[in-house]
Formats: C-alpha cells, structure tokens, sequence
C-alpha cells in the first residue's frame, strides 16, 4: 500500500474511425482504433474513492484494439498490458481470497481473432433439401494471467506458484441447417471446438511435471431449436389507457441442447475467458414470450411484455461450471452459449433433472405509468432465487419518479428510489437512494447529479453519500457517448432495477 497521502488513478479512453489521412490511407479504411490508459495507485484505491468503477465497470486496463468488420466478417487484434503491478481488489466477503472482480486479469501480448457469423455455405438451391450455414471462430494468443500483489504473495507462499504466460489458440465451428414446417421454424445445430495450450494450468498443477505439459482439448455439440410466432388482431379502443388497438403477439419456442463430448477438464487450462470453461451438459429449455402492442402517437408500442422461460436438465451436472479463480467477462461469446446463454449461473450446483423457472415482464400501462417485474424459482431448492419489481411514473414529460425493490435469496433485500427531471434538451437532474433492509436495515448510498449533454459527450456533476463505507465524494465526469455502449446515456438514464444488485446476481 502506498502512503494515504500519495494516491490517484488516471483514466482515458479514445476511439478514433479510420476513414481519410494518414492512418486511414496505412491501415485501410472501416477500422476501428480503441484505446485506454488504466493506473492506479494501489490495490484499494477504486473501491475506496470511485466505488462505481469498481462495482459496475469493465476492469481498468490499458489497451490498444484495433478491429474492422465487413459482411459476415471481423477481424481484431489486442494488446493489452497492466501499468502497476497492483491490481484493485474488491473482496465480496471478507474471507473471499479469490473471488474478486479485479485482483485477476488477463493481459494480451497480443491476442487476435476472426468471427464468420452465419455465412451461407451451400443455398437450398443447391442442397435441395435446406441451407446449410456456417459460423466459425479462430483466436491466437500470448495470455499472462496477473494478479494483485497480496493475492500472489498468498500463492506463492502456499502453493510456489505465480502467474504465467500461456500461448493459446483455439477454433470453433457451428453449422445451422434451418426449414420450416408449415409455420414451425426448426434449427437443427451441430459444432465443436478445439482449445490448445503450449502449458497446462499452472496453479492446479504447482510443483509438478504436468504445469509444464502442452494441453488440447476437443469438445462437441448438437441443438435443435423450434419456434413459431402467431398474431390477433382486436378492435380495442380507451382514451384512459391510451389503446389505440391491440395486437397480440406469442411466439413459443422449444429447444434442446447437448454437449455430449468435453475431453479435458476445465480447472486443466489456465482459466482466461469462456471459451475456457466447457463442461457436458443436456439441457432442454421452454421459452414462451406473449406480447400486447398498440399504437400510441403513430407508433407501435408493446403495453405488455411478459416472458416465461423453463430449464431442465436431462444429465446430471457435478456443479463444476465457473471458475474458482474467477474469468473474464468481456471476451466475445462462444459459439457453443449461444443455445443456453447464462449457463455459469444455472451450473453452481450440482442439478438433475428439475431446475429454474424464470418470469420477466414489462408493461407501459399507460404512457405515464409503466410497470416491471420478474423472478427466478429454483425447482431444486424449492425456493425462489431472485425477484425484483417495479414502478415508474411520469408525473410530467419532465419529472419522473422510480420506486423498485430487488431481494437476492440469502443475501440482499434492496429498495432503491430514483427521480430524474429533464430542465430542457440539454440539461437534466436526478437524484438516488438506495437502502438495503435485510438484517443490518442500513441505507447503501445517495446521490444526486447535474448533466449537461452535447453532441459527443455527457457533462456530469455528481455528489454521492455512501453509508456503506461511511464516504462523501464530488466529482466531474465527462461521459463520451461512444463509450455507453454498455451503459445507458446518463442524460436518459433510467434503471429499472439496481445495477449493482443485479451484477452481484451473476
């Protein structure tokens, strides 16, 4: 730890579209340039003084990214680094070693990646039968997995271990075959991947021959997926709900998913990103989505949106999904999650057969009044996981107000009230407070902001109480627009539930 009185980080971020000028004319034009400079003074700076960095940010990194895309086609290329060798570390629970968000990260020295997505390999023309299409992945790269210095100091004592340098490359395929049947659209699928290392994973295997063994694994997998969508039309009209005719929309959807063949273990690899964490698994899964839609000021609107989705397992699983030391989070998704995405959350536990059912809905009972809800049931545990509920209301076009509540099974009961009030097209102002009842009933934060918007960035101003940590901070924030990618523009923020929470339910 440096001394208190000699601390700060340094955080930029630029991105820069190569069409004309030098850069254009070298690299060709349609690339995209990202880059961020990450530092930090010592491992407990971010949740100390930027509590939102650490909570609900990408991990603070230095990087160069430079990617282009065209057709059914991308390529990137990625050199990433650590300027301290101090990474910020944000313990869960005060006996949780591992389990951080930031005490774990993967630089790379560089790592480059094509994606094919859906490219139409042989038409139905040709077949004569159906199309046969085809995506595919293929990534090389130099990983070193840095850890903060407390953490590696721990390993080192205890087990000899630090971390390593891994070069890695690994490709998949996926090839959809889809037809029709009447009006059922059936998806059949099949694919595999290989992953291959040039050293084992070096924790799991510490002090022995093995840490310094090539690894290659294969795995394999077939899906099939069937929908339909169907629509009724009713002559509904009123003036207080503004109905302006109602459509219903309801389109289920059945599918089943089996990773039949994963011949190495995951703890085997240097854990890095998904692509890494493969396990089998034979899950079939219901979706079925129902949606009322009206017009309102010329447009169609949905007025209720209510999803039920279902999983069951047909295997048993040993509970082996998710890493002990944790993964990243910001890596492309892998071809084969995309039939069961969220599986790292579901695979915790060992299950068989009965698993979740989970709820989702949205209504904009009128355009003033809109409502929110939704709920995870564990079949297992007999017990719900996760709920959340909702209220916003526009007292003007100006003014609105939010009250909702998020309760984590065993961990959290949150209410969080949020009022936002627009002084024109330029500026607004919101203020928050969230408060945790469960067992300690004690308020989480408050915060109030002032944001001015131009055309490139969001001007913020922003004080914020954190009663957690017993805190009070100012700041001056410049949000780029082209950086909320993941995050909604603050000027038109709206959080229907509180981020936080819903992050810590992963």
């Amino acid at each position: 730890m440096v001394p208190p009185n000699d601390r700060g980080n340094v955080r930029l971020r630029w991105r820069h579209h190569l069409e004309n000028g030098p850069a254009g004319d070298l690299f060709g034009r349609g690339w995209d340039l990202d880059a961020s400079l990450a530092w930090y003074s010592d491992r407990g700076y971010l949740p100390e003084f930027d509590q939102d960095a650490a909570l609900t940010d990408e991990q603070q990194e230095t990087y160069l990214r430079l990617g282009k895309s065209w057709g059914v086609s991308a390529f990137s290329i990625l050199g990433s680094t650590r300027l301290e060798d101090e990474a910020v570390a944000l313990l869960r629970r005060s006996d949780d070693l591992f389990r951080t968000d930031y005490a774990l990260q993967t630089e790379s020295l560089p790592a480059a990646s094509w994606h094919l997505v859906n490219y139409p390999l042989l038409r139905q023309e040709a077949t004569g039968l159906v199309p046969v299409n085809v995506s595919a992945q293929l990534g090389a790269a130099a990983l070193e997995r840095e850890w903060d210095d407390v953490t590696e100091d721990f390993l080192a004592t205890t087990t000899g271990w630090r971390s390593e340098r891994v070069l890695r490359g690994d490709a998949e395929g996926r090839v959809t075959m889809p037809f029709e049947l009447g009006p059922i659209q059936v998806t059949p699928a099949f694919g595999g991947s290989l992953l291959a290392t040039d050293r084992a994973n070096g924790y799991a295997n510490a002090g022995t021959d093995a840490a310094e063994d090539s690894q290659v694994r294969s795995a394999g997998f077939y899906a099939v997926r069937v929908g339909s969508e169907a629509h009724a039309t009713f002559d509904v009209s009123n003036d207080f709900l503004d109905l302006h005719g109602l459509r219903h929309v309801i389109s289920p959807e059945g599918q089943w998913f089996h990773r039949f063949h994963v011949d190495e273990d995951p703890l085997t690899f240097q854990t890095n990103d998904l692509v890494d964490e493969l396990v089998e698994q034979n899950v079939v899964s219901f979706r079925l989505r129902n949606r009322l839609q009206t017009k309102r000021e010329g447009r169609m609107v949905d007025w209720l949106d209510y999803e039920f989705r279902f999983l069951w397992y047909a295997d048993e699983t040993t509970g082996t999904g998710g890493s002990l030391l944790g993964l990243r989070e910001d890596f492309a998704q892998p071809l084969q999650r995309l039939d069961f995405p969220g599986e790292d959350k579901y695979l915790r536990a060992t299950r068989e057969g009965s698993a979740f059912h989970q709820h989702r809905m949205r209504m904009q009972v009128r355009p003033d009044l809109w409502l929110m809800g939704e709920a995870d049931y564990d079949m297992q545990r007999n017990d719900l996981e996760t709920t959340g509920a909702g209220v916003r209301y526009f007292a003007t076009r100006q003014f609105s107000v939010f009250l909702g509540r998020r309760t984590i099974d065993e961990d959290s009961d949150i209410w969080t009230v949020r009022g936002d009030y627009v002084l024109s097209d330029r500026w607004a102002f919101a203020g928050e407070f969230q408060k945790d009842t469960d067992d300690s009933d004690q308020g989480l934060r408050t915060r109030v902001g002032l944001y001015r918007r131009s055309h490139d960035l969001t001007i913020a101003v922003e004080f914020e109480s954190e009663r957690l940590l017993d805190e009070t901070s100012l700041s001056f924030v410049l949000y780029p627009h082209h950086w909320l990618a993941r995050k909604d523009d603050p000027f038109s923020k709206r959080r229907p539930l509180d981020f936080e929470a819903l992050r810590w339910y992963r």
